[in-house]
């Protein structure tokens, strides 16, 4: 873990990149949510998604000129056969951020021959920035059973799985949160029935597996990083002893809620 705001520096290495470059953005995204009082935030998310995105791939494509470069604003350098690829996701949570709430991220991923060998999350509204070579512990103590899922989620299948394995459902903005939420310990496992982008995915999955939890599709299957239309169709995030029995209860359940 390190503090958002780290200094740049021509010379970074890979994961320091990363931890940089979202820490960079974090900041640059507060700035502009301060300059942007009385946008309708409709409007500011979609302004600064922009800049964040524009923003990310010029440093990338400036630093990393023979790298591939994709996000949710900028596919222009993106080459799915490049040996190494960056998947940024500017802005995770770009409601929660033009609502004014703090639980949104900025995640930076390298993917090296199909391995995400470098990652960092920003996480302004904890002033951390998580990576894949520092990360926090999950907590040790007796799980709870919270199950963190997306703000405006109450499915079904989201309550029946909670209630299944004697649970809860809690509720976060961004992937990124909610993530960090399981590697912190204030949650258990995070549940995702609808796709999301392989940007807003690829740092957090990585952060999860080296905090030691589980991640994975919520049938068990890989999280592929390299589908043509660039979506994860859904995501389950665990710690580790509780992956067996999640597994077994998504998967005897229609994914209809």
């Amino acid at each position: 873990m390190s503090p958002v705001g780290a200094t740049m520096d021509a010379d970074l290495d890979d994961l320091h990149l990363a931890q940089v470059l979202a820490g960079s953005t974090a900041e640059l995204l507060e700035e502009l949510r301060a300059d942007s009082a009385g946008l309708e935030p409709a409007a500011l998310g979609a302004r600064a998604l922009q800049r964040a995105g524009t923003f990310l791939a010029a440093q990338l494509i400036a630093r990393c000129p023979m790298d591939s470069v994709l996000s949710g604003v900028h596919a222009g350098a993106f080459d799915p056969r490049a040996q190494r690829r960056w998947l940024i996701g500017a802005l995770d949570g770009v409601p929660e951020y033009g609502a004014g709430r703090r639980d949104w991220g900025v995640g930076v991923a390298l993917v090296v021959g199909g391995t995400i060998t470098a990652a960092a999350v920003a996480l302004p509204g904890l002033d951390l920035v998580l990576s894949n070579d520092s990360p926090t512990p999950p907590y040790p103590g007796e799980a709870h059973r919270r199950l963190v899922v997306e703000r405006g989620t109450s499915t079904a299948l989201v309550e029946a799985v909670a209630s299944a394995i004697g649970g809860r459902t809690v509720q976060a903005g961004s992937v990124a949160y909610r993530t960090a939420a399981v590697v912190r310990g204030e949650a258990d496992a995070h549940l995702h029935l609808g796709r999301l982008p392989v940007w807003d995915v690829a740092a957090p999955v990585a952060i999860a597996r080296a905090a030691g939890l589980h991640a994975s599709r919520m049938d068990g299957s890989e999280v592929r990083l390299d589908r043509a239309d660039h979506l994860v169709p859904d995501l389950l995030i665990c710690r580790m002893e509780l992956a067996p029995d999640l597994l077994r209860i998504v998967r005897a359940m229609p994914l209809t809620g």
